[in-house]
C-alpha cells in the first residue's frame, strides 16, 4: 500500500523540527478522541502557518484541493496498530516517509488554515 511520495522540496524548510515523542491518545470513545485531537491541533497549529501560506489559493475549494494534494503526495499512510498516537504537524513531517495514520492526517489537515 506504500506509494512514492515527493521529495521534501520547498516544504522541507517550512516545517519545524520535532522530538517526535510518543504521545498516547489515551482511552475513551470517539468523542474523547476527537476532543484530544482538537486540543492537539490548537496546541500545534503554529507549526503550519508557513505551509498554509503556500497552499492558500483564490477560493476555498482550490485551497482545500491544494491541502489534499499536499497531504497525499507528501505523507505516506500507515495505520497505527496497538499504539494510538497523536503527532504534531512537525512530527508528521519527520515521519512522513515511514507513514502517519488517519488521526495524524486529520490533525495536519486541520492545522493548515
Amino acid at each position: 500500500m506504500f506509494r512514492v511520495i515527493r521529495p521534501a522540496g520547498k516544504f522541507g524548510s517550512l516545517y519545524p523540527s520535532a522530538k517526535c515523542e510518543k504521545v498516547p491518545l489515551g482511552k475513551g470513545d470517539t468523542d474523547f478522541s476527537v476532543l484530544k485531537m482538537e486540543e492537539w491541533i490548537r496546541k500545534h497549529q503554529s507549526q503550519t502557518v508557513d505551509v498554509a501560506k503556500q497552499l492558500k489559493k483564490s477560493s476555498l475549494e482550490q485551497t482545500c484541493a491544494a491541502i489534499h494534494d499536499h497531504l497525499y503526495w507528501n505523507f505516506q499512510y500507515k495505520a497505527d496498530l496497538s499504539d494510538q498516537l497523536l503527532r504534531s504537524p512537525a512530527c508528521a513531517w519527520q515521519q512522513r516517509n515511514d507513514g502517519i495514520d488517519c488521526k495524524s492526517y486529520s490533525i495536519l489537515a486541520s492545522s493548515i488554515f
